[in-house]
């Protein structure tokens, strides 16, 4: 089976269960690698590496720009840090897998993505303090993906409508092998 590169912009310990349960049990047969927002830090730029439970290494960019969340400001600083990271670990032809479109920039560090999976948790464009490049993003990651699993009504709605291949929506329910 193919490892998952997994872009979150939850921390891993901050709410579980949620994607960490299922990750979790997908790190039994494969390696997860569950990529982090970057996290301000005075110094060089580096990457935080720890393995929270057998399988799954989270990767947390540190840099000394002062930008929340995945900014824009973050990718040329990142991008060859987590390319390297991952390559560094010997992944090939990772799934790549979104819970947030705002790191879709970071897509091109994965080399020869097998596959790309959004999963859309809530409808985070909605949100009061989202960044402006949300929907152009999240359009942009709804055309890109191979499959997007929608995690309540609203989200499936949303992605319903926008989706370029609304055929590739799935539900959580439902058993999928990548």
């Amino acid at each position: 089976m193919h490892d998952l590169v997994v872009f979150s912009h939850l921390r891993w310990g901050l709410v579980h269960p949620g994607p960490q349960h299922q990750l979790s049990r997908q790190a039994k047969d494969r390696r997860v690698y569950f990529v982090e927002e970057p996290e301000y830090a005075e110094g060089p730029v580096c990457m935080r590496v720890s393995s929270p439970c057998p399988g799954v290494t989270v990767l947390r960019p540190r840099t000394p720009i002062d930008a929340v969340g995945f900014a824009d400001e973050q990718f040329s600083v990142i991008e060859p840090l987590l390319r390297r990271s991952l390559s560094d670990r010997g992944v090939r032809q990772a799934v790549a897998w979104f819970y947030t479109p705002m790191a879709l920039p970071l897509l091109q560090a994965v080399q020869a993505p097998r596959a790309v999976v959004y999963e859309c948790l809530d409808e985070r464009s909605a949100f009061e303090f989202a960044p402006p490049q949300q929907l152009q993003r999240e359009a942009e990651l709804l055309a890109l993906a191979d499959l997007v699993l929608a995690g309540g009504a609203s989200p499936a709605r949303g992605a319903r409508s926008a989706a370029a291949r609304p055929s590739l929506l799935e539900l959580r329910e439902q058993q999928v092998v990548l």
